[in-house]
C-alpha cells in the first residue's frame, strides 16, 4: 500500500489525518494497486478510527458528522 498524499485537519474535538493511498482489491490473481483513494484517521475513545472517504477529497464532517461524536461507535 503506497501513500500518495497526506492532509491534516481539525474538526471539532478531533485532529484528523487524511491519506490518499493506493490499495489492493483482494481479488484472486489481481496484483494491481487501485486508486488512489482518500481515507481519514483520528483517535476517539482511546482507539484509532478509520473511514473510507472516496476518490474525491471531502472532510468527514461534510459527509458523516456522526462519526465524530464521542460515543461512536455505540457499545
Amino acid at each position: 500500500m503506497k501513500s500518495a498524499a497526506v492532509k491534516h485537519s481539525r474538526e471539532g474535538d478531533h485532529a484528523i489525518t487524511y491519506e490518499l493511498r493506493f490499495t489492493r482489491c483482494g481479488k484472486k490473481g489481481c496484483d494491481r494497486e487501485h486508486g488512489p483513494y482518500w481515507y481519514a484517521y483520528w483517535t476517539a475513545g482511546g482507539r484509532v478510527r478509520t473511514v473510507y472517504v472516496g476518490k474525491k477529497f471531502r472532510t468527514v464532517a461534510s459527509f458523516k458528522p456522526e462519526l465524530l461524536e464521542k460515543e461512536w461507535p455505540p457499545c
